[in-house]
C-alpha cells in the first residue's frame, strides 16, 4: 500500500545537541553495492555468450553442410563463391537460417529481461531500503524508520526503472543477429574469393559482433542497475524526509568526468534541486544519472 511521504524525526537528546548551533549532520553514504553491479553485468554477458554460441555454431554447420554437398570431386577444393551455384544455395539456406535464429532469440531475450530486470531491481531496491534506514538513523540519533511500504512516487520509479531496463535488454538480441544476418549476406554475396577464406571472413566477423554486443550488454546492465538504484534511493530518502545531500566522487576511474570529479565533489545539493550534472547540454540530475557515473549521494541536514 503506499504512503506518505514522513517528517524527518531526530531524538531528544540530538534534537538538544544541535539547537542553536551551526552545523551539519552527516548520514551514512547512499551507494550502489559495485559486486551486485558486476554480477548483472556478467549476467548479461553471459547471455549473449549462449546466443553467440549458437548461432556461429549453426552457421558454421550450415556451410559445412552446404560445401560437402555441392564439393565436385574432379574440381580442386579450393572454389570460389562468385558464379558459383552454390551462391544462391548458401544465400537462401543463410537467410532462412538467420530468420529462424532472430525468432529463436528474441524470444530467449524477452524471458531472460524481465527476469535479469526483475532480480535486479528487488536487489538494489533492498539495498536502497537498508541504506536509508542506517542513515536516518544516524542522522537522527538512533532513530529507526520502518522503509517496507512504497509511497507512490518511489513506485512509479520502480515502474519505469523496470520497464527501461527489460526494453535495453531486449534490444540486444534483436540488434545482434540483425547485425549478423546483414554481414552474412553481404559476405557471401560479395566474396569472390575461396570457401575457406569466406568461412574465415564471417567467423571474424561473428567474433567481432560478439565482442561488440557483449560490452554493450554488460554496460547496459551496469548502467541500469547503477540508474535504478540511485533513483530508489533518491526517492527513499524523501519518502524518510531527507532533502539534502552531498555529492562524492567515486574515484578510481581512468576517465573520469573532471565536471563530476573537481566541481560538484563536495558540494551539497538538494534533492528538490537538483544541479546541473553535464555543462554541454545543461542537463540536470543527480549521481550515477549518467551512464557510467558511479557518483554517489552523502544524506546530510544543514542547521544554521
Amino acid at each position: 500500500m503506499a504512503k506518505e511521504p514522513t517528517k524527518f524525526v531526530m531524538t531528544r537528546k540530538r534534537a538538544d545537541w544541535v539547537e542553536g548551533r551551526k552545523t551539519t549532520l552527516r548520514g551514512t553514504p547512499m551507494r550502489v553495492n559495485e559486486a551486485a553491479v558486476n554480477r548483472a553485468g556478467e549476467e548479461a554477458e553471459a547471455m549473449v555468450y549462449k546466443m553467440h554460441k549458437d548461432v556461429s555454431r549453426q552457421v558454421k554447420n550450415l556451410f559445412k553442410t552446404t560445401t560437402a554437398k555441392n564439393s565436385i570431386p574432379d574440381k580442386p577444393k579450393e572454389i570460389t563463391v562468385e558464379n558459383s551455384a552454390m551462391d544462391a544455395s548458401i544465400s537462401s539456406q543463410s537467410r532462412i537460417l538467420m530468420n529462424k535464429l532472430i525468432n529463436k532469440w528474441q524470444k530467449s531475450f524477452n524471458l531472460f529481461s524481465v527476469s535479469f530486470t526483475d532480480k535486479m531491481i528487488s536487489t538494489v531496491d533492498k539495498q536502497a531500503m537498508t541504506d536509508t534506514q542506517r542513515a536516518v538513523e544516524k542522522l537522527s540519533g538512533g532513530v529507526t524508520i520502518k522503509t517496507d511500504s512504497l509511497s507512490e512516487r518511489t513506485n512509479d520509479i520502480l515502474i519505469a526503472s523496470t520497464d527501461e531496463s527489460t526494453s535495453l535488454i531486449k534490444t540486444i538480441s534483436s540488434d545482434y543477429t540483425t547485425e549478423v544476418k546483414e554481414a552474412l549476406m553481404r559476405s557471401i554475396t560479395s566474396n569472390s574469393s575461396s570457401f575457406t577464406q569466406l568461412k574465415e571472413s564471417i567467423d571474424s566477423m561473428l567474433m567481432s559482433k560478439y565482442t561488440t554486443y557483449k560490452n554493450k550488454a554488460k554496460n547496459i546492465a551496469l548502467d541500469q542497475t547503477r540508474k535504478a538504484y540511485a533513483g530508489l534511493s533518491t526517492s527513499r530518502m524523501r519518502d524518510a524526509g531527507l532533502n539534502e545531500y552531498i555529492w562524492r566522487h567515486a574515484g578510481g576511474s581512468q576517465n573520469p568526468r573532471s565536471y563530476h570529479k573537481y566541481t560538484l565533489n563536495g558540494q551539497t545539493f538538494k534533492l528538490s534541486d537538483p544541479p546541473i550534472i553535464d555543462p554541454k547540454t545543461g542537463e540536470r540530475g543527480e549521481p550515477s544519472t549518467l551512464i557510467n557515473c558511479k557518483c554517489y549521494k552523502e544524506p546530510v541536514i544543514t542547521f544554521d
